[in-house]
């Protein structure tokens, strides 16, 4: 009896930690930095905030000049062919920036 009791306390405590752990609710805290400029080849998505301004480039200006005043870059499915080609492929790679190719079916597609 004594066991099953230490085995039913052990399980419950599990239990708890584990629900304890799942907490739908996540600690955010709002952005109050300067608003964030991401370039975008293809169409700039629509998004009312001001935090995030949205500026349209042209494929022929990825180059590290053109980008140094920006966070991100975002490349539309439409673009992505033309990404890929070889020209390319040194400004991802030498960027201080992120880009970000939607629908691209590798996670670090152009470089390799």
């Amino acid at each position: 009896m004594k066991l099953m009791t230490r085995e039913f306390s052990s399980i419950l405590l599990f239990l708890a930690i584990i629900l304890s752990a799942c907490n739908q609710t996540p600690d955010l805290e709002p952005y109050d930095g300067k608003a964030l400029r991401i370039a975008v080849v293809g169409d700039p998505p629509r998004l009312d905030a001001d935090q995030v301004k949205f500026n349209e480039l042209s494929i022929d200006e990825l180059r590290a000049e053109e980008l140094s005043s920006y966070e991100a870059v975002i490349i539309t499915e439409k673009n992505l062919a033309k990404a890929a080609e070889a020209k390319y492929a040194d400004t991802y790679a030498e960027s201080s920036i992120p880009f970000f190719f939607v629908s691209a079916s590798s996670h670090i597609p152009f470089l390799g």
